[in-house]
């Protein structure tokens, strides 16, 4: 483990998990998340991003990075991705830096959507978002096969429900999907979620009942709409799941690797050591993260 992930695991542990841990005032959590936070994500060389609203109204940034021109989406394909918050915080700012040096190493355009948060638009708003960007990004031309969706912890959930929704409504399927430390199972089952409590430096397992109050509600957390662990994905394109030992939703990403494995779908899982939460946010900084980066990128170049 690298002296920097060893930095970061530290300030996390000494700074946002107690945040998240003794207060889930939203509005205080989104603010000290943009401010306190996201300036520790530095950004890639030639980075860019611009606002955008597609077709179906979901607004969100086209980002990327080093030298040249803005790719051409229909060309390129585009990396469509769902940052991660809990279903209640983050945005395509907090996450347009990380996804702008990914989509520039596979050399595609990136789209980070803004989709509705909780608890202002519970579920199944962030989904219903989720869909429509898709189907407009094929509104757009832009070819299926050219289209990766993706998305971490919570984005990550939202990801792997929208690649169960394009199979079951028989859309065309993108070319590969990105699950990066996923909320697969929101029953929150897994042996992980208690046996990684204290070695989770980010996200506190004693919050999940009042988070799934703010973003389910009532709504049963099985469903496999809210649940992807328990969706059908036969058919599905190849789907990438990273995860850390050490982190409560470990198991989510176990246990969804070997859901898909069933179904006869080409799932690959790497589990990257020592690691923290979605420590993919920290590329610049970290060396795992920069690695991280790589692996994704050299999964997908032969898709």
């Amino acid at each position: 483990m690298s002296v920097q992930l060893t930095v970061v695991k530290a300030l996390s542990r000494w700074t946002m998990k107690p945040v998240l841990t003794h207060s889930l005032n939203i509005p205080r959590i989104r603010k000290w998340f943009r401010y306190c936070v996201e300036p520790f994500f530095f950004s890639p060389r030639g980075f860019w991003k611009r606002p955008a609203n597609l077709a179906s109204g979901v607004s969100g940034l086209w980002v990327g990075a080093g030298k040249g021109t803005h790719p051409d989406p229909l060309q390129t394909g585009v990396i469509l991705y769902f940052h991660g918050g809990g279903f209640v915080f983050g945005s395509p700012g907090s996450h347009a830096r990380m996804v702008a040096d990914l989509a520039m190493r596979c050399d595609m355009a990136g789209f980070v959507a803004n989709y509705a948060l909780a608890p202002e638009h519970p579920f199944p708003a962030a989904h219903n978002d989720a869909l429509a960007a898709y189907e407009a990004l094929l509104g757009m031309g832009v070819p299926a096969d050219k289209i990766v969706i993706g998305g971490d912890s919570a984005g990550g959930n939202i990801a792997l429900v929208l690649l169960s929704q394009i199979l079951a409504k028989g859309l065309p399927r993108p070319r590969a999907t990105l699950a990066l430390c996923p909320v697969t199972d929101l029953t929150y089952s897994g042996a992980s979620i208690t046996e990684n409590a204290k070695s989770d430096v980010f996200l506190p397992a004693s919050q999940i009942p009042v988070l799934m109050d703010h973003y389910l509600g009532k709504h049963p957390a099985n469903d496999p709409l809210a649940s992807p662990l328990f969706a059908d994905f036969t058919g599905a394109p190849p789907v990438l799941i990273h995860a850390t030992d050490i982190e409560i939703l470990r198991d989510d990403a176990l246990r969804m690797d070997k859901a898909l494995t069933a179904q006869g779908v080409d799932s690959t899982l790497q589990i990257t050591p020592k690691a923290m939460h979605v420590w993919h946010l920290m590329r610049g900084v970290v060396p795992e993260a920069n690695a991280a980066l790589d692996q994704i990128a050299d999964w997908l170049r032969p898709r």
